[in-house]
């Protein structure tokens, strides 16, 4: 128990060279307001508190300064007993180190409102656990007593215990990566949303199995989660961490490969995805990564109930030979690109390349080339979106795939309007029309029309 000059005044405490004038200077300030706050007991009990932390060691003179200025704004969160209390745990910390005591006092205003104040000391211990006397472990204390306000805003109790532990475990190896993981964990419980116990689980095993992972693990998911629809982040979190127990791949490889494909399908595919994921899971969890990583590929040919068919007919693959299902999943097999062609509906140029050439030469009567309209846009010819066709007098330029109704045969006849519609333009002499030309056809009525609408324009300023 703290031995305090309990027969003093606190004028008395406060008087004389002992303390840096910056002690005596935030001493008087509080004191002035806590003086009608508190009972006089409290405030003797308080400046107790205060000086027994300065008279530590020359190194505890920042921590009692911070004590005395922090004091009149904790008074508001913790009146009387609670401010006392308050002050107990601060004098305790700083016999272990004044500099965890300075982080206790800065952070207690913004964290002590997310948590009871009967749990201020347990809130302390955390902290202090952190620490075994070394400048490592030091830090890592005092990161925790800094990101307090943050932690507790979206943890609980017993949750920010769990991540404690987790330090702990993770700071055995390194207290490098325990600090950066800290860091990060306010950022990733954020996102994790009503799944946090069960990211402080997949982090846990871990931990436990390859250290090394944790950091890459907290790194993915702060940065990559949100990507993901929220309502699926738990089965997705879930889904990771059976991966890693059977340690099939890199938990934060997983993880941003995973949300780099994810975030380029519609979000109303996400819980498809997962549920067909978990399905793969339970027959082969070494190709679960690959068929995530793949769905952009695949759903950007077929629709949803063609999505599903093709991943079933990849179950039959798998249960008949683990290598072809393996490429099948990674599309690296001759027979998943079969499927996925006789799936779709969508007709790509290629494939209609050489018919389309034969059947624009045969409504031009002339050598008419056909090319995907992205070459016409890398020449900036011609007023194109690039995924209307267009010509510049001697090619036609077709979209790069079409998918406008739900079968091929009906998408080649698109590609054949569009296609005649610009042979049309080279037959009928589109590109030959020169507008200061005169007419050759009808009354030459362009200049006439011209000086009209300019005329109008005119008199519309000037009435203006």
């Amino acid at each position: 128990m703290p031995q305090y000059n309990k027969g003093t005044s606190l004028d008395e405490q406060a008087d004389g060279n002992e303390f840096p004038r910056a002690i005596i200077e935030e001493f008087d300030k509080s004191k002035n307001v806590l003086n009608s706050i508190l009972t006089a007991n409290q405030l003797k009990a308080w400046a107790d508190h205060g000086f027994y932390i300065a008279r530590h060691d020359s190194r505890s003179w920042e921590a009692a300064t911070e004590f005395f200025k922090t004091s009149t704004k904790i008074v508001a969160i913790c009146p009387g007993s609670n401010l006392i209390n308050w002050a107990k745990v601060g004098s305790s910390i700083c016999e272990q180190s004044p500099t965890l005591a300075i982080a206790y006092f800065k952070a207690s205003f913004a964290t002590i409102p997310n948590i009871e104040t009967h749990r201020i000391n347990d809130w302390a211990q955390m902290g202090r656990t952190l620490y075994n006397g070394t400048w490592k472990s030091s830090t890592l204390s005092a990161k925790f007593f800094e990101e307090s306000p943050r932690i507790f805003a979206v943890l609980n109790f017993d949750q920010a215990q769990r991540l404690v532990d987790l330090l702990n475990i993770i700071s055995r190896k390194s207290y490098t990566m325990a600090t950066e993981c800290l860091i990060l964990s306010g950022s990733v419980f954020k996102k994790v949303g009503s799944s946090k116990d069960t990211f402080l689980g997949l982090a846990e095993d871990v931990a436990n199995s390859t250290w090394r992972e944790v950091k890459g693990l907290f790194e993915a998911s702060a940065g990559s989660l949100s990507k993901l629809d929220s309502a699926q982040i738990p089965r997705f979190l879930n889904l990771t961490a059976n991966l890693a127990k059977n340690k099939e791949q890199k938990v934060s490889s997983f993880i941003r490969d995973s949300m780099s494909a994810i975030s380029q399908v519609d979000v109303s595919n996400h819980a498809l995805i997962m549920t067909l994921s978990e399905v793969l899971l339970s027959e082969s969890a070494s190709n679960v990564g690959d068929f995530i990583k793949n769905t952009p590929i695949v759903l950007g040919k077929l629709t949803t109930n063609q999505f599903e068919e093709w991943f079933n007919e990849g179950l039959k693959v798998l249960k008949e030979n683990d290598a072809a299902g393996s490429a099948y999943f990674k599309i690296e097999s001759s027979w998943v690109e079969h499927i996925i062609d006789n799936l779709s509906s969508t007709l790509e140029f290629d494939k209609v390349k050489e018919i389309s050439a034969m059947y624009c030469q045969a409504l031009a009567g002339a050598d008419i080339k056909v090319a995907p309209i992205e070459n016409l846009v890398s020449k900036n010819i011609g007023w194109v979106s690039g995924e209307k066709a267009t010509t510049e007098g001697k090619t036609i330029f077709l979209p790069p795939s079409i998918n406008k109704y739900d079968n091929k045969y009906q998408n080649f006849a698109w590609f054949k309007v569009i296609a005649t519609h610009q042979v049309a333009h080279l037959e009928f002499g589109s590109f030959d029309f020169i507008f200061d030309e005169p007419s050759t056809l009808f009354e030459d009525l362009r200049f006439k029309l011209l000086i009209q609408k300019e005329k109008s324009e005119s008199e519309s300023e000037n009435n203006a």
